[in-house]
């Protein structure tokens, strides 16, 4: 039945993990820049940015983690490896200047 799916590639596990810490990293940014149109912002914002932020971190690390450990890396793969590092390294600084 499911033999017609074919199996996610290298390069499209590494996008994947590059997904969860860019999205993050961009909506902390996203309400950093909103932040200014309102004269008083909830201590529950940041603790919910600071939570985003390290669900992003853990995830990006995790599944870099698992794509790396479990197959070669070559050609493409080796971009988006450096593409997801980054972003995953980004959310991880943002993170730890919040707290």
């Amino acid at each position: 039945m499911f033999e017609s799916v074919l199996a996610e590639s290298v390069p499209q596990r590494l996008r994947g993990a590059a997904a969860t810490p860019m999205g993050a990293y961009l909506f902390a940014q996203l309400c950093f820049a909103l932040f200014p149109l309102f004269e008083h912002i909830p201590a529950a914002i940041f603790w919910m940015l600071e939570a985003i932020l390290l669900a992003g971190a853990v995830t990006g690390a995790i599944a870099i983690v698992r794509v790396v450990r479990k197959n070669p890396i070559r050609g493409r793969s080796i971009a988006w490896l450096l593409i997801a590092a980054i972003a995953e390294l980004l959310c991880a600084q943002l993170l730890v200047a919040l707290w």
